[in-house]
């Protein structure tokens, strides 16, 4: 097999229902040339319609559609239109181009019109008759360098669009996308929107490292603070522990000694009740001494006070915003500077410049000058020649008068082209102007939005912090107000509470002898009662109380109920094993005996046996014993635990007719195991369950540890309330301090915002004109735009008729002048383009040089402006920084003015502390007579109550010694000295004033914090050099690829164009080679015998001709196995069509190509030829040809022209 045959090539075309193809058609193409002909209108494009169908473009508008549902047949002029069209490629692929193991490859694609929407569609992919998708046609296509979008398949137009439409830019996005670098240009982009945003992150996080600096400070003082307060507790707590254990110490004495001080209590109780009243009398006294000192501390520090404080505050103020207009002013000399130093650069460079083009213009002009000299002497040749022809010829002399007008003509619009240019290029310099300022102005925009919102984020903190200042203070004041009337009131509950718990320990003592009198010494219970005891002083928590206390019943049953739980009915119920161990130990402690405890967490349930359960039912039963008692439901277990499945039976006949394996009791008491043995007899009233005197003796002692606890909590309450009366009054003091800070930094915030605002309005202001200026002038520029085309326009006319005029004469010259005339015309013409060329530089040079040296004037304009700013700045700079000076001298002798009026106030508020204290330590004094007297009441009652007094107070000593963390030492001061190291650690905590604890925390978490951003900020930094790095590496890839396939379609259109045109030259230019993505692509041509112009100064065909070969050229870059060019060759005339006619049929040695063309002398070269015709059913018809029967199939018009060229 040959490697022709080799090669993958497109065998056949199946066409259904597609546009004007109604029945099935099948198009047989072979390797080579194969050409389709037909008149216009008559369907012959639909075939290359088809192809792109097929293979999938971007836009239906590329294969004449308005939309896909457009391709399906529409009937014709009589039939009925198709409901879907299909269309399918069969490839040979012999070579396995195409990765698919099959020496065919059919792609079908077909088009449905939706049976639910008749404007809509579905459209379907197949792959050698299976289902497949539009991607993975691209993917197979791909391998064989097929596509819908590339240049394998030329439409018509397409030549026309590349030498007119196309811009220079335009053209070089053609390499571009033949490079596949289109690709990089995103890259690139995202690289820079990433370092834009890692540039904004890092601003961000720099103004949140600096705002989290000062917090640090901030928070390093509460620190420093917080410490030295848990350092002076840990000393207040060591002393207040070294006092209780001696106040212990004293108390266990005093426990050995009591009894022998009985006789003398009552006198004693006597004189501590006058010491009270004594007492209250010299309270009352320094409670009126304490009002007055308060009412001169209100009269001294009134009206003189405040309005030192007012001036003091304006002061303070003042100097603040002159500190702070100083800051502005240097920053803003800084910044004036530095924009001096850029204009100062910017002067430099642009005199440089302009240097330069005074230069260029000068050897401009001398070129120019010797250009004309040229021409004037072309001129007198050519006239001279022109004056010997004219003699000889009569229509030779008119064609020469008429030449005459058309130069002048072309004269006059050169001249216009020239001013228009130049006003062109004014315009678009004054827009990259205006541009440049509208960025400058968006950017201080930025900036001023940015002041403003932080004037206003600091206004709106400051607001709030004042708001909540002021209301503090108002709910501050009235909080004192309120704490003075609730100490009153807490101070006469608590009075009414300790008679009210003296009178019921009388009761409760009295009751207790009572029961324990009758009850005899063995059956008194003493633990229960010690255990109930405790409770009831708090000594112990969880009891809940014996299980004879916790239920209620009916009266009738107290008797059997009380035998049926014997000695449990005193079992105590407890919360945990835990209290019930407590409990055990406690009587251990007291040698009270023994006691049974039912702990609730433990205690198990004691379900009824079967034998209990029928006898329940019997009916002389009256129940279980557990179910006549009514008790919470959480005691069941202990319940069922005393009183298990005993039943309860009327008498005792009856109990005995059911006796046996379950446990009985009767109503009159008597009592039958489950064993059988039996127990009776008579019942005592201390046998029977829940005596009265033992329930109204618990109702007491709850009572008593109800009223111990509520004194408790009211003296806790009044200490607490006496200690926030403290703190709210410092609080007050503190918050006034703050509010006047507050109000100072609220003003400086205001003269920020107003400043800002005023700035930001500005530059809008600013903005806006510029806007408005560039639109008038991108008007301006539109219109320069368009004048310049309608003059070039005019020009190609004007010189196409000077070329006619030329020629006509040139075929009426005598041979030998004509060949001589012709010479001088050309040198003449291109000595017309240099000067045009020429001039042209020099208008641009001299508008430049102009434009340069209107900026260096504008920018020694700004830098005198900013020198005067810079002046003026600095003298503001110097008088703001005197007047600080002054300002601070003045406040200096304010603030000791003020000190001298605060330590008068100071010493009156401290004689006011000291009576506060006083009558403190007295009300303490009271507080401890009320309790001896107590003591020695309960002496009195009750040897055993006297002594539990002191063990109550021993215990709470214990309770207060187990609060305080902190190791006693062995040897303990005096109590002068540990009171003496209290009052000093209490002062020095009071002079720290509110202590902020979580600023421990909060340090260590900001200090975090901090180091965590510091290397985030490095991390962003490492992320900005690598983004900086990465767009260079993409943006020299992009470059090298471009010039990659530059180089190679370039050598590829010179040498394809030689042979097009037989001869010509041409070649691709770059507007800027060192950075060819700024500029565009030029395409230069020198047909034979003629000069180098650009494309758009050539003929019709020579354009095309150049299009076809800048196609060529790409094709042979990348090529592809086949094809498709429709009508290409429209627009040549015979002898080039020919040309290209000879190209493509050498060319189709290496590859398939399909030609669609009107041209006769391109048929002729196809090695297969195919007719399309209209039939008058509005259908198209494929039929095969002969060479000889195209005259019949070429449109007649194209024919005439094609004849007349020949």
């Amino acid at each position: 097999m040959s490697q022709k045959e080799e090669i993958m090539y497109l065998k056949e075309i199946h066409m259904k229902n597609f546009k004007t193809f109604m029945k099935p058609v099948i198009i047989s193409f072979g390797r080579g040339f194969t050409a389709v002909t037909g008149p216009n209108g008559s369907g012959k494009s639909n075939i290359s319609d088809a192809v792109l169908f097929v293979l999938g473009p971007k836009s239906s508008r590329v294969i004449r559609a308005g939309k896909l549902t457009d391709l399906i047949f529409n009937g014709g002029k009589e039939g009925k239109p198709a409901k879907e069209c299909e269309c399918s490629l069969v490839f040979d692929n012999t070579d396995r181009t195409i990765p698919i193991d099959a020496d065919e490859v059919k792609l079908t694609r077909v088009v449905k019109i939706s049976p639910s929407d008749p404007t809509g569609y579905n459209s379907y992919f197949y792959v050698n008759e299976k289902k497949s998708t539009l991607a993975e046609f691209e993917e197979l296509l791909a391998n064989a360098r097929i596509s819908a979008d590339s240049y394998n398949i030329v439409r018509q137009g397409d030549i026309t669009s590349i030498v007119e439409k196309m811009t220079p830019v335009d053209i070089r996005k053609i390499i571009d996308g033949i490079a596949g670098i289109t690709k990089f240009d995103e890259d690139i982009k995202k690289a820079e929107e990433k370092r834009a945003y890692v540039e904004d992150n890092l601003a961000k996080t720099n103004l949140i490292l600096e705002e989290l600096k000062n917090q640090l400070g901030t928070l390093e003082k509460d620190r420093d603070v917080a410490l030295k307060y848990i350092e002076l507790k840990n000393q207040l707590d060591t002393a207040k522990a070294s006092l209780a254990r001696k106040k212990k110490d004293s108390l266990e004495a005093e426990i050995s000694s009591i009894k022998n001080l009985i006789e003398t209590q009552n006198k004693e109780i006597e004189s501590l009740k006058a010491q009270k009243t004594t007492l209250g009398d010299e309270i009352k006294a320094l409670t009126r001494k304490k009002e007055d000192v308060e009412k001169e501390i209100i009269a001294r520090g009134g009206e003189q006070v405040k309005k030192l404080k007012n001036e003091i505050d304006s002061i303070r103020l003042a100097i603040a915003k002159a500190r702070d207009r100083i800051g502005e002013l240097k920053e803003n000399v800084n910044m004036l500077k530095g924009t001096k130093n850029a204009t100062e650069k910017e002067i430099q460079k642009l005199e440089k410049a302009k240097a330069n083009i005074e230069e260029n213009l000068k050897n401009a002009r001398d070129a120019l000058a010797e250009a004309k000299e040229k021409n004037t002497a072309l001129e007198g040749k050519i006239k001279e020649l022109e004056s010997t022809i004219s003699k000889s010829d009569t229509e030779i002399a008119s064609c020469q008068r008429e030449l005459i007008n058309v130069n002048t003509a072309i004269e006059k619009k050169l001249e216009e082209a020239k001013q228009s240019e130049v006003d062109l290029g004014k315009c678009k310099n004054l827009v990259e102007t205006i541009e440049l300022q509208i960025s400058k102005a968006e950017e201080e925009i930025r900036t001023r939005e940015f002041e403003l919102k932080d004037a206003e984020f600091g206004l709106k903190e400051l607001t709030a912090n004042k708001k909540s200042s002021e209301k503090g203070i108002q709910e501050l004041t009235a909080e004192f107000h309120k704490k003075r009337g609730e100490i009153a009131k807490l101070e006469t509950e608590l009075e009414k509470c300790e008679d009210s718990i003296r009178e019921l320990t009388r009761t409760y003592n009295n009751l207790k002898a009572q029961i324990d009198a009758r009850m005899g010494a063995e059956t008194a219970g003493d633990a229960v009662n010690t255990i109930l005891d405790a409770r009831n002083r708090n000594i112990i928590q969880g009891i809940h109380g014996t299980i004879s206390q916790l239920a209620k019943f009916d009266e009738k049953y107290s008797t059997a109920l009380g035998v049926a739980a014997g000695q449990r009915m005193n079992a105590i119920v407890v919360d945990d094993d835990s209290v019930a161990a407590q409990c055990i130990e406690y009587l251990k402690q007291k040698k009270a005996g023994r006691a049974i405890f039912l702990p609730l967490n433990k205690i198990l349930e004691n379900r009824p046996r079967g034998k209990a359960v029928i006898v329940s039912k019997d009916r002389n039963c009256l129940g279980f014993a557990i179910d006549l008692l009514e008790f919470d439901k959480k005691y069941t277990n202990a319940f069922s635990y005393v009183f298990g499945d005993t039943l309860v039976m009327k008498d005792l006949d009856s109990a005995r007719a059911v006796m046996g394996g379950v446990r009985l009791v009767t109503l009159a008491g008597e009592l039958i195991e489950a064993s059988g043995a039996m127990v009776g007899g008579f019942v005592q009233d201390k046998e029977k369950f829940g005596a009265s005197a033992m329930q109204e003796l618990d109702r007491l002692g709850k009572m008593l540890a109800s009223k111990i606890e509520e004194a408790k909590t009211i003296s806790e309450t009044l200490k607490n309330a006496r200690e926030a009366l403290k703190k709210i009054e410092d609080e007050i003091r503190e918050r006034n301090t703050k509010e006047s800070t507050l109000t100072l930094s609220y003003e400086t915030y205001i003269v920020r915002k107003k400043e800002a605002e005023k700035h930001l309005a500005e530059a809008k202001e600013q903005l806006a004109k510029l806007n408005k200026a560039k639109d008038a002038e991108l008007k301006n520029l539109d219109r320069y735009s368009k004048i310049c085309q309608d003059i070039q326009k005019e020009l190609d006319n004007l010189r196409a008729r000077k070329e006619e005029i030329n020629t006509r004469i040139l075929e009426l010259t005598p041979r030998n002048l004509s060949e001589e005339l012709k010479k001088l015309r050309a040198e003449h013409q291109q000595q017309i383009t240099v000067k045009s060329e020429l001039e042209a530089k020099i208008s641009s040079l001299e508008t430049n040089a102009k434009l340069y040296a209107e900026r260096i004037l504008e920018q020694k304009e700004k830098q005198k402006s900013l020198a005067e700013q810079i002046e003026k700045s600095t003298g503001e700079i110097e008088k703001l920084g005197k007047d600080a000076e002054e300002g601070e001298q003045k406040l200096a002798t304010l603030i000791k003015v003020e000190e001298t009026l605060n330590k008068e106030l100071v010493h009156l508020q401290e004689q006011r502390d000291e009576i506060f204290r006083t009558i403190n330590e007295k009300n303490a004094e009271i507080d401890k007579i009320d309790t001896k007297i107590l003591s020695k009441n309960d002496l009195i009652i009750s040897q055993t109550t006297k002594l539990r007094s002191v063990e109550e107070g021993l215990a709470e000593i214990n309770i207060e010694l187990s609060t305080y963390n902190v190791k006693i030492p062995d040897k303990l001061p005096s109590n002068e000295e540990l009171k003496r190291i209290i009052s000093e650690c209490e002062s020095a905590i009071n002079a720290l004033g509110a202590v902020n604890m979580k600023a421990l925390e909060d340090y260590d978490a900001l200090r975090n914090r901090i180091e965590e951003l510091k290397k985030e900020y490095e991390r962003l930094e490492d992320e900005k050099h690598n983004l900086i790095s990465l767009v260079k590496e993409i943006t020299e890839k992009k470059k090298t690829g471009f010039y990659k396939v530059y180089n190679a379609i370039n050598e590829n259109f010179k040498r394809i164009y030689a042979e097009l045109s037989e001869g010509g030259e041409a070649e691709l230019i770059l507007e800027n080679p060192d950075n060819p993505f700024d500029g565009g692509l030029h395409i230069k041509a020198k047909p034979r015998n003629k000069k180098v112009i650009r494309l758009e100064s050539l003929s019709g065909g020579e354009k095309s001709l150049t299009g076809l070969a800048f196609i060529f050229a790409i094709q042979q870059y990348d090529p592809s196995p086949f094809y498709f060019l429709d009508e290409v060759d429209m627009f040549l005339d015979a002898v080039n069509a020919e040309i290209v006619a000879r190209v493509i049929k050498k060319n189709s040695a290496k590859a398939q190509f399909i030609m669609i063309s009107l041209r006769k002398v391109t048929l002729q070269y196809a090695d297969r030829l195919y007719g399309v015709t209209l039939e008058p059913n509005g259908t198209s018809k494929v039929v095969s040809l002969e060479l000889d029967q195209i005259k019949d199939m070429v449109d007649e018009k194209q024919k005439i022209e094609s004849e007349g060229v020949v």
